[in-house]
């Protein structure tokens, strides 16, 4: 009998800086220099099994994610494509920061073409330090990148042996090893060992379904986030009109509610042809369309998504269309 020889499995790494690149001024205190160490030495100290496994690993840059940019994000994501284009791998890591990972991988989720594994990380605390969770956090993405299981699922991402969709993951504690929400949507399975085990699906367009393809976007349009609270003015809403945005998402009180004022601000920034979302600036429950609310003024209803999810969903949505029907649409679907 002929012995069956099987193939390596081929990941993709690309690495974006963030803290997992960086290192504290003393291993005990939370404040840390910008990223420099190189992705290629985080990887030489994990127990990867090199039978079975190929990583093509290559540090692209070395931000901070909260300055990282949506010029800079785009171009990422084009070399992404193009890496799935080779149709070389088995499965794509991106490694970044935290602070900005939930739009990131979101955008991914909905632009990239793919029905391989697209796995982000990072780490909450910095290499080096007490608590150092980027090892656990890169051996499991490159496990989960390389795994049957993950493929067709969307972007997924995986922190502290927990596995979520990049569509409704929500960063809830920024000093915490348990950072990211593990609320009803997000959480779709865990880690244990090198083993995934996934118990809920993601049931929104993404990815290989998407309507939308980063091939065809080379820059979003600008939407901005009005952020509703007791005594809210209009002045940042008339601002954002006089400079020209394209869209607004507010993130209301509630289920996306605002005051009489600003809802007929708001009215004004749709009577000019601005596209204007409702969500909750809790970031989670479900923003349904209210008829007295949203057909009156001509608003969207942001459904699950939080406000910056919306604003990424509305951008993108923007390139294709500016149809307020069609865009609700999106915002059901995806």
């Amino acid at each position: 009998m002929t012995a069956t020889i099987s193939k390596k499995k081929k990941i993709y790494l690309l690495a974006l800086g963030g803290t997992i690149s960086c290192v504290p001024k003393e291993n005990d205190v939370e404040f840390y220099n910008r990223p420099t160490i190189d992705i290629n030495h985080h990887l030489g100290h994990l127990p990867l099994c090199d039978d079975s496994l190929e990583i093509i690993a290559e540090q692209y840059s070395q931000q901070i994610s909260h300055e990282i940019r949506e010029d800079d994000l785009i171009h990422t994501l084009k070399k992404v494509q193009m890496t799935i284009d080779s149709k070389e791998y088995d499965g794509i890591v991106i490694v970044q920061g935290t602070n900005a990972i939930e739009e990131a991988s979101y955008l991914t989720n909905i632009v990239i073409k793919n029905e391989i594994p697209i796995i982000y990380t990072g780490s909450l605390k910095p290499a080096n330090s007490l608590g150092f969770d980027g090892m656990r956090n890169l051996f499991n993405a490159i496990n989960l990148a390389s795994s049957l299981e993950a493929k067709k699922r969307g972007v997924l991402l995986t922190f502290n042996d927990c596995i979520y969709s990049a569509r409704d993951v929500i960063k809830v504690n920024p000093s915490s090893l348990d950072a990211f929400s593990g609320n009803e949507f997000s959480l779709l399975g865990y880690l244990k060992g090198s083993q995934p085990y996934f118990r809920m699906m993601n049931s929104y367009k993404h990815t290989y379904l998407s309507d939308f393809d980063i091939r065809n976007i080379n820059k979003l349009p600008e939407v901005c986030i009005v952020y509703g609270h007791l005594g809210m003015q209009p002045m940042f809403i008339e601002t954002a009109i006089d400079n020209g945005v394209k869209g607004i998402i507010s993130a209301g009180m509630g289920t996306g509610y605002q005051s009489k004022i600003i809802h007929e601000a708001l009215a004004r920034a749709t009577s000019k042809g601005i596209v204007v979302v409702r969500c909750s600036r809790t970031g989670q429950g479900i923003v349904g369309r209210d008829p007295t609310i949203d057909d009156k003024f001509g608003f969207i209803a942001g459904g699950t998504l939080s406000p910056q999810k919306a604003r990424i969903l509305l951008a993108v949505a923007l390139t294709n269309t500016s149809n307020q029907n069609k865009i609700q649409q999106y915002f059901f679907e995806y």
